[in-house]
């Protein structure tokens, strides 16, 4: 994406908190990557709106904002989010089929991405969240995935069967770490040496909440997302205080396979 497009967006997303606050009633947005939600909420129309982010599942990475709060509207916010399975109509003649061909055959349908959120695959089955506005032509035309024919189904967003087994697994976990620096901490979990985790950083493989930071002295906070290519990601938890040789103890939310 561009930055005019991206500029586009968050111009928008600005009008619907405002819209939201002028009407007295919620307004929802396109589904949004963890990084335009990053950026957005650095916006202070936005940031001090009344919001909340979801995309379907607690899980989810991709996540609509819906501007208003119950207290205004007088009720709570139903999300206009679908949730449909796809599969193969004949199993047995299915090809192997991956995230990247469930989306091709979604986009080759002329559907823009910001109407589509997660998918998670199991098997040649996929799990896939949409805009509710787009559900039915979905339905009704997505008969292919490569040359696989596929049938899909419209599923209870709250009750789906299967689905919680392809979540994201987290294990938490604590460490000692001499500081809430970034390299500090990545040698800590990684069980790296500090000079091993300066590289890492340095050389462009760490993100902190989905966007790329070289910065080693970066001082995390509780709930920061750390992403290293190659090693994986964990949610920092906070520190737990102090040892008895001074080194701190920190908590960590380990996402495992």
């Amino acid at each position: 994406m561009d930055s005019r497009e991206e500029e586009i967006i968050l111009s928008h997303l600005e009008d619907l908190a405002e819209k939201s606050d002028k009407l007295g009633r919620y307004i929802f947005s396109d589904f949004l990557a963890p990084e335009q939600v990053q950026e957005a909420l650095s916006m202070p129309v936005v940031r001090n709106a009344p919001y909340l982010l979801w995309g379907g599942a607690d899980s989810c990475e991709r996540k609509l904002f819906c501007f208003g709060n119950a207290e205004t509207t007088g009720c709570e916010p139903t999300f206009p989010i679908a949730l449909i399975r796809v599969q193969p109509a004949m199993e047995k003649f299915a090809q192997q089929l991956s995230h990247r061909d469930f989306l091709g055959a979604v986009m080759n349908l002329g559907v823009k991405r910001q109407v589509v959120g997660d998918i998670f695959v199991s098997g040649n089955s996929a799990y896939i969240f949409f805009k509710e506005q787009i559900a039915s032509f979905i339905i009704e035309n997505l008969v292919k995935v490569k040359n696989t024919q596929v049938k899909c189904e419209l599923l209870d967003i709250n009750s789906a069967e299967g689905l919680e087994e392809l979540m994201p697994k987290t294990q938490n976990a604590v460490y000692s770490s001499a500081s809430e620096r970034l390299d500090g901490i990545i040698a800590a979990v990684y069980k790296l040496s500090r000079g091993a985790a300066v590289e890492l950083i340095k050389g462009g493989l760490v993100q902190i909440n989905h966007r790329f930071s070289c910065d080693t002295a970066a001082v995390l906070k509780a709930g920061d997302l750390i992403s290293v290519r190659g090693k994986g990601r964990f949610i920092y938890r906070g520190c737990l205080g102090q040892s008895k040789k001074g080194r701190l103890r920190i908590a960590a939310e380990m996402y495992v396979t």
